[in-house]
């Protein structure tokens, strides 16, 4: 088995590797998702080594990874810029003084209210208008809002 997943992973991992890095235009992020896609491929070795679709099941298992790597990518660049928003230096996140557990932490320590509001504006990207519009507040108790909210986080962060 070990020897027919080998020359599998052989026949497959140029094809795989090519297609990832064209999707993330990143070599390490290709080779990490090609990694998880065998790895996938190795649990389940046992039900696939008698189909006849190896291949494309292989190609279906690493486009769904690229895709889940492009999603925490972003969900990172969303969390970033709200950081920015709220006023934390640039260095921030790559300093090792905020961390996506800190925020996490920090927004369920504050009211509901003004977690929504934040989590609209910033992972939402809702503007102020749009948000009073759906929370139907006026436009400055909802500025009022999201700043004391985010006063509130820099505070516990810091």
């Amino acid at each position: 088995m070990k020897q027919r997943f080998e020359s599998i992973a052989k026949e497959y991992e140029k094809s795989l590797y090519a297609q990832a890095v064209k999707r993330l235009m990143d070599p390490m992020d290709a080779q990490d998702a090609v990694q998880e896609t065998f790895l996938k491929a190795w649990l389940h070795f046992e039900k696939l080594s008698e189909c006849d679709y190896i291949g494309p099941w292989l190609m279906r298992v690493l486009i769904n990874e690229c895709i889940s790597m492009q999603r925490r990518r972003q969900s990172r660049q969303r969390l970033y810029d709200a950081a920015m928003r709220a006023g934390w230096h640039e260095n921030a996140f790559d300093d090792g003084l905020v961390s996506r557990i800190d925020i996490d932490r920090a927004l369920t320590q504050i009211d509901e209210s003004k977690q929504a509001l934040l989590k609209y504006y910033w992972f939402g990207g809702c503007s102020i208008a749009k948000i009073a519009q759906l929370t139907g507040h006026s436009r400055p108790a909802v500025y009022a809002q999201i700043d004391r909210g985010r006063r509130k986080l820099r505070q516990m962060i810091g």
